[in-house]
């Protein structure tokens, strides 16, 4: 007899099948949940279905929505999400369409937090709830935060705790992608430290290798260091997170301080360094690229 798995016997929705939405399918799946499936490229979802007995595909996201207790949707622009939520065009084939009243619809991808906060008053109105809970890869191994109402964090709860190691209800709805803004500038902010500090370095003589060497036991060592920290240093800009990518996250955050009538500086200089990085023509490279625009763009001396 085999193990009982924490979601046997749930049924669940999955809009995207996107990296995001296959890594969510499989961590699903792996824990039992049968799924009902949409995306856009048929054919990806036919053959994820043939491949897992527990995933069936739908025609359409209303159709996912109307089978499932809770639908993740998991696409990568605010835009999409409008679509695929609403349908605003023929306002017949969203997940709105398709959720029971007090049914649970689940933002899984990284929506601005003035725009999860719109959506989800729109949702209110329809009598349905909205939660946020962004999947970075970051949340896939570590903690997931997550906006919306007590009862209906109690409701999707074991469903995100297959999902993360660790579940933290953040506040009520947008804090989840609030805190996924902040933790972006946050990391900006480090990415243009580290740049500066090496180009620092170079220009005292001191090799980039004996100054990651000595930070590495430092307070100021981690992941940033070790790993963005050498793409600097080799000149190896293949992309993790892209440039585009945080130049939009960055502008999440300038918007987030804006609305609270906070003046952060830092931030303001870091949005203008992933500004010039894609006016450049470098979007899409690696944020360690960002070394380039510090150390090897001609300023002037004040």
């Amino acid at each position: 007899m085999s193990a009982q798995k924490p979601l046997d016997g749930r049924r669940l929705g999955l809009v995207g099948l996107g990296r995001r939405g296959l890594a969510v399918a499989r961590k699903l799946t792996e824990s039992g949940a049968r799924l009902h499936v949409w995306t856009q490229n048929t054919a990806k979802a036919v053959g994820l279905a043939e491949a897992h007995p527990l995933i069936e595909v739908e025609p359409c996201p209303r159709d996912v929505a109307r089978y499932t207790e809770a639908t993740l949707v998991a696409v990568n622009s605010d835009k999409a999400l409008e679509r695929v939520i609403f349908d605003p065009d023929e306002e017949r084939y969203g997940v709105l369409h398709g959720t029971p009243p007090d049914g649970l619809i689940v933002d899984i991808g990284e929506t601005g937090p003035a725009t999860t906060r719109a959506f989800a008053d729109r949702v209110r109105q329809s009598a349905r709830i909205w939660i946020d809970a962004p999947i970075t890869e970051t949340a896939l191994g570590g903690t997931l935060s997550v906006g919306g109402q007590d009862t209906a964090f109690a409701r999707v709860w074991p469903v995100l705790h297959v999902l993360s190691n660790k579940v933290l209800h953040a506040g009520p709805v947008g804090a989840g992608q609030a805190i996924r803004t902040c933790g972006a500038a946050i990391h900006g902010q480090m990415v243009q430290a580290l740049a500066e500090g090496l180009a620092l370095a170079a220009a005292s003589g001191v090799e980039a290798e004996a100054l990651l060497a000595a930070l590495a036991d430092s307070a100021v060592g981690g992941a940033v260091l070790s790993e963005t920290g050498r793409r600097m240093a080799d000149r190896e800009f293949r992309a993790g997170r892209t440039v585009r990518m945080q130049a939009d996250l960055t502008a999440q955050a300038k918007e987030l301080a804006r609305a609270a009538g906070l003046a952060l500086g830092g931030l303001d200089s870091n949005a203008a360094h992933w500004k010039a990085l894609v006016d450049s023509g470098q979007a899409d490279l690696d944020i360690s690229s960002l070394i380039l625009e510090i150390a090897e763009t001609p300023t002037d001396v004040q």
